[in-house]
């Protein structure tokens, strides 16, 4: 079920986790926070839509998204749909009803500097109760993990395996270190979807931050503007 953003003849783009229409940018009152739409998340880093492309709908085609913007699996995925392909549509009143169980359940805050340090004694908790050494911050590690979060953003790279020669030189130089774990994604967040999204809040399961062998933690968030359009980054990773 996603929502339709833009029909046929529509031009749409996304800055800084941003939803532009038509060169203007849309208030969308249904999501828990107006910054939350990014085209490269999780799931799949080549997007069909990158950040700061505009892209037209062709006719006859719809462009849809999902609430949950993080994760949703929609146009930024898949491309635009054809109307033929659609089955049906949700009444209004019944999607007001639903818009408001989401905001109701997804409210945040906004990431605040000492926050990564709260992330950090979180996972350190969580790894104790489980009879496992803390973790510590590398600031060396944190410069070279920083440096490919750059690299990445400023040249709209955030596949796992870069094409671009900058970014796959210093991906080699984070790889150098035998790093455990490396998550880059696009968007800065607050402390509350770090720990939901990036799996620190799953107490029972043996996730790459939680690893025995992990000793060494970097975290590190980049924003730039390029060109008149606003990028934004984080990069979580644990090294042995």
């Amino acid at each position: 079920m996603q929502r339709v953003i833009a029909k046929g003849g529509d031009k749409v783009r996304f800055e800084n986790g941003y939803l532009f229409l038509n060169g203007k940018r849309v208030n969308e009152p249904y999501l828990w926070k107006d910054q939350s739409t990014y085209s490269g998340i999780f799931y799949s880093q080549d997007k069909f839509i990158k950040s700061c492309e505009e892209i037209t709908v062709p006719m006859n085609h719809l462009f849809v998204l999902g609430d949950n913007r993080l994760f949703s699996f929609d146009s930024t995925d898949f491309g635009t749909l054809s109307e033929s392909e659609i089955l049906g549509y949700l009444p209004k009143d019944y999607q007001t009803i639903l818009s408001k169980h989401w905001l109701k359940n997804n409210k945040m805050n906004i990431l605040k500097e000492e926050d990564t340090n709260k992330l950090l004694t979180y996972i350190n908790q969580i790894r104790q109760q489980k009879g496992r050494l803390n973790l510590t911050k590398s600031n060396d590690l944190n410069i070279i993990v920083n440096n490919y979060l750059k690299s990445a953003i400023e040249n709209n790279d955030l596949s796992n395996t870069p094409k671009n020669p900058a970014t796959q030189k210093v991906l080699q130089e984070v790889l150098s270190k035998n790093p455990i774990s490396v998550t880059l994604i696009e968007g800065i967040y607050d402390l509350d979807t770090y720990k939901r999204y990036l799996y620190f809040d799953t107490k029972d399961k043996n996730t790459q931050e939680i690893n025995m062998d992990a000793s060494k933690f970097a975290f590190s968030t980049y924003k730039t503007e390029i060109s008149g359009c606003i990028k934004s980054g984080t990069i979580v990773a644990t090294f042995k």
